[in-house]
């Protein structure tokens, strides 16, 4: 194996030179192949970690300049946008933030960012689910607070709603399984109108 090929694939990519040895015996020497194949394992790792689709994956890899470690974080910091549209929605929409708190009133936290915003004409179509299951009056415009049993209840009544809108299926489908997963471990469903 030339080991000038060796040194020019180690000034590309990060790796020792075990590492360049076996990618450039398994390319047949190729560079470019060789550099392909580490950044698509590197795209595979983020997506195992980060539990995220690869094209997300990629392009927090590509805007950290191909740092895994920086794409992971920024990844698991990004809110979460739950919504019946397959248009990309503005995070400065109007709409609501949902999150999870324990039994302290602190925000139940993960690895992952684990509130979402729901832009409003999405949540409109939800609303009376949250609505019929608030002890005060929902208040478009501040904290509602759903225990457990509220949420049990929120949760059954969206379950009920029929549509045969593939995107209203899987944007209720989605929010129930949020709320499932995290009823497990926190305390209070808290639903923010930023109106």
């Amino acid at each position: 194996m030339e080991s000038q090929k060796i040194k020019s694939l180690r000034t590309k990519i990060p790796i020792s030179l075990q590492e360049a040895i076996e990618l450039l015996k398994r390319n047949n020497g190729n560079i470019e192949a060789c550099e392909k194949e580490f950044h698509e394992n590197k795209v595979d790792e983020i997506c195992e970690i980060a539990r995220c689709e690869k094209g997300e994956a990629r392009k927090f890899y590509a805007k950290f300049n191909f740092n895994k470690e920086k794409a992971i974080d920024a990844i698991n910091n990004e809110q979460r946008i739950l919504t019946i549209e397959s248009t990309k929605i503005a995070k400065n929409s109007v709409g609501f933030i949902l999150w999870f708190e324990d039994e302290n009133g602190q925000r139940y936290k993960t690895k992952k960012r684990s509130d979402i915003f729901i832009p409003t004409k999405d949540f409109d179509y939800i609303k009376k689910e949250f609505e019929s299951n608030c002890s005060k009056s929902f208040d478009i415009t501040a904290n509602n607070y759903f225990g457990k049993e509220d949420g049990k209840l929120i949760i059954e009544a969206i379950e009920k709603i029929r549509t045969d809108n593939k995107n209203q299926s899987e944007f209720l489908n989605e929010l129930t399984e949020w709320m499932n997963k995290n009823f497990q471990f926190a305390h209070t469903l808290v639903v923010y109108g930023n109106l």
